[in-house]
């Protein structure tokens, strides 16, 4: 699975991808947080290795999607989403947030680029949304009863993520 989304094969240097990739859209998004801790002296700015005081997180397990909306995050935050399924985020009145939980259907994204050859020789990106088809909100409020959201913490132990695909997001 790691393969199908970063794609290097070991036959070729050809980066391929696949929709079975985690996908994140942040749409007109503010994080408002303490971030990076600019007086630590360990920071290495070029290895992307910097002490935070603050930060947003995304955690995105095997083949699942983040979708913020119109939103301002606030302080230490870490959204986990768990393999299959997708969360989208809201504006909840005042400065509360929104999350609702829902199940990919047919293991199919919700969204992808489409791409191809322009007449120029130009690559011509599309962006194809794909509505989920079939599940009421009740049906996707009760599969968010089962399923543990994440919050501000850590993602887990390294031994939770030795046989799946992880991508984490920071801000």
């Amino acid at each position: 699975q790691v393969a199908a989304c970063t794609g290097t094969s070991s036959s070729s240097s050809r980066l391929v991808y696949s929709p079975r990739c985690g996908r994140v859209q942040l749409i007109n998004v503010n994080v408002r947080n303490q971030g990076v801790d600019w007086s630590n002296p360990d920071n290495l700015y070029w290895k992307h290795q910097v002490a935070r005081r603050e930060t947003m997180r995304v955690v995105l397990r095997g083949q699942s999607e983040f979708e913020a909306r119109d939103v301002t995050v606030t302080g230490d935050v870490t959204f986990e989403v768990p393999d299959g399924y997708r969360m989208v985020v809201t504006q909840g009145s005042g400065t509360s947030l929104d999350v609702a939980l829902q199940p990919l259907v047919g293991a199919r994204p919700t969204w992808e680029w489409q791409y191809h050859m322009g007449p120029d020789g130009a690559v011509r990106l599309e962006y194809r949304q794909h509505y989920m088809a079939g599940l009421s909100p009740a049906a996707m409020a009760a599969v968010a009863a089962g399923v543990g959201l994440g919050s501000s913490g850590s993602s887990g132990s390294s031994n939770d993520m030795e046989e799946e695909y992880v991508l984490d997001y920071v801000i």
